[in-house]
């Protein structure tokens, strides 16, 4: 393991350099991250933002917003929040996040609290949430990054971000305040920040070498954080357009079609909701385009272009069920 230093709370940098780690340095090794932000909000990559945050709010509060190359839902981060990150070389095609979370559980454990994984992405602490997860593949490296709440301001998160009320239904909790929790909650006494991002590193990366950051890195680094992560086109132009929505939650998440029917077929396709998924989900709308929604037709399709390994923990049969509902 090495680890790469990213300082500052500058969000789009921080995700530029991960993305440009990822993409275009090849790695013999896998990497840790480990960083924080200004306030900001970071979208999913297959979320709507304008039904995920409080876009009022969010701009009359200077909040950030960002969308990040992962799946899962909208989170709120700011300078009480630590961000962890791996990139790691792996051609696998299947999502997994608990090689990536066991270090942080052994972490947190020597602070003196006790996290379990729980649900699709969480780590919780007596019952409520301090840390959610996410993760994404591509050109053959593993990105898996997570969100720990040390102080985070918790009122400025729920205002910020809107509520799924049917996640909160079937979890039978009235409020976002009532299913997360600041780390700090349950710290002994004088943790500070700096400790808790000690002690992370040193159990997901233990004493590997900083990576030197080049100069023609840094500029690749400052172009994608400028023309792509804080770039308005990257963040709004890939909200779902929308004719016929099919939605549904499923055990992988709420997943959204937005579909454009033209005679009975289908001429568009738009992904949308809070899943995991992994590259071969972007292809999800060509296999689509020009198709019936009947079952025969949808069946093989999406079978010959193995849609089973696009989705975390969403099949076949549920993506058909969703399709003709």
């Amino acid at each position: 393991m090495r680890y790469l230093d990213s300082p500052g709370l500058d969000p789009y940098r921080h995700f530029a350099t991960e993305y440009h780690f990822a993409t275009a340095v090849p790695l013999e090794e896998p990497v840790v991250m480990l960083w924080r932000t200004e306030p900001t909000l970071m979208i999913g990559k297959y979320q709507n933002t304008a039904q995920e945050i409080n876009t009022r709010y969010a701009a009359d509060h200077g909040l950030h917003i960002v969308r990040r190359p992962s799946g899962g839902g909208t989170i709120y981060t700011d300078p009480g929040a630590v961000q962890f990150g791996y990139i790691v070389p792996d051609h696998s095609e299947q999502i997994s996040f608990d090689h990536f979370i066991r270090p942080v559980c052994a972490a947190l454990a020597e602070l003196g609290v006790r996290a379990d994984f729980k649900g699709r992405n969480d780590l919780t602490v007596d019952g409520r949430k301090i840390s959610g997860n996410a993760q994404y593949k591509i050109k053959g490296t593993t990105v898996h990054h997570g969100s720990i709440l040390v102080d985070t301001d918790i009122e400025v998160m729920t205002a910020a971000t809107t509520v799924d009320y049917e996640k909160l239904a079937s979890k039978a909790i009235s409020s976002v305040r009532d299913r997360v929790a600041n780390l700090s909650e349950f710290l002994p006494a004088g943790t500070t920040i700096t400790d808790v991002m000690a002690c992370l590193r040193r159990h997901l990366c233990g004493g590997g070498p900083v990576i030197a950051i080049s100069p023609a890195d840094e500029a690749a680094i400052a172009d994608l954080a400028a023309n792509r992560f804080a770039a308005p086109a990257h963040t709004y132009g890939k909200n779902p357009a929308s004719q016929i929505v099919k939605s549904r939650r499923l055990a992988g998440g709420r997943l959204r079609l937005a579909l454009s029917l033209d005679k009975g077929r289908i001429s568009d396709c738009q992904v949308g909701g809070d899943i995991f998924a992994t590259e071969a989900a972007d292809r999800l709308p060509d296999v689509l385009r020009g198709l019936p929604l009947e079952e025969g037709p949808l069946r093989r399709a999406l079978a010959a272009a193995r849609m089973d390994r696009a989705f975390y923990r969403i099949s076949i049969d549920d993506l058909i069920d969703l399709l003709l509902s």
